[in-house]
């Protein structure tokens, strides 16, 4: 069963067969920190194995559904710790085949910025509602590496190769509207209204039949499957390799340091 003292990056509450998951670090727009990735993958295994779960329904507090990896903090990507690097790129990897094992539904309410890795745990879900100002972006290219944690799995099947070439190879931001539109996520409301649609959803799967649910769930994941066997894992290692070179060290620092972040189409960070 799932324990909800036992997470610290995550809210969560369990009701009616629905669990409500938030992401709670509104003061850095939900960007995670390496003790929060790891609780990435492993709140996915524990929708699987906890028996009162019948769906999920994720968001973030705040104004961001999640921006990624917290840069301000570079304690991985800038490390020279190869142990470090290692443990960074098995829960990257976690994160993504948790997603594609767990055969319960899982609707993410996108309710301001998600971008990163955000992004990527975001449009993993399987029903994506957002908010009409929210905005998604794979920010990897402005951090000077590959996009490899899960962007290559759904930015190619969703929109086709040519927009995802767009959009991954700039990193810019994209309005909901237009994500919608080009079918990168499922359906755009207006603002402060995605969590009370998302639950919608979420309450509508965990009275459907479950076993029809999951099964079908489980027959659409096998299209993730085969594009994760094909590249997702070169991908990752890709990102990983990449955060040894100079020129993404050098902008690491000087986020540190309190250089702004890069702020695609006018999005202040």
């Amino acid at each position: 069963m799932i324990d909800p003292s036992s997470y610290e990056y995550f809210d969560i509450e369990i009701s009616d067969g629905v669990a409500s998951i938030v992401i709670n670090r509104p003061e850095a727009l939900n960007a995670c920190r390496t003790s929060d990735h790891a609780e990435m993958g492993r709140i996915l295994r524990d929708l699987q194995r906890d028996d009162r779960v019948r769906s999920a329904l994720i968001t973030g507090a705040g104004r961001a559904f999640c921006v990624g990896g917290d840069y301000s903090i570079g304690e991985d990507v800038v490390s020279e710790d190869r142990t470090l690097k290692l443990k960074i790129y098995e829960d990257a990897r976690e994160i993504v085949y948790a997603h594609l094992d767990l055969e319960k539904p899982v609707v993410a309410a996108i309710n301001g910025m998600a971008s990163g890795g955000g992004s990527a745990f975001a449009l993993l879900c399987d029903i994506t509602v957002a908010d009409r100002s929210a905005r998604i972006a794979d920010g990897h290219i402005a951090g000077g590496i590959a996009a490899g944690d899960g962007g290559m799995l759904t930015w190619p099947l969703n929109v086709g190769i040519m927009k995802a070439k767009r959009y991954l190879l700039t990193g810019d931001w994209i309005a909901a509207e237009e994500a919608e539109r080009i079918g990168l996520i499922t359906e755009v409301v207006d603002d402060g209204e995605c969590v009370a649609t998302a639950m919608t959803y979420a309450r509508r799967l965990a009275d459907a039949p479950q076993t029809a649910v999951r099964y079908t769930k489980r027959a659409l994941q096998m299209q993730l499957r085969r594009v994760a066997m094909e590249s997702f894992e070169v991908s990752l290692a890709l990102e990983i390799l990449g955060t040894d070179t100079g020129e993404h060290q050098e902008l690491v620092q000087g986020w540190k340091s309190g250089a702004k972040f890069p702020d695609h189409h006018g999005l202040k960070h």
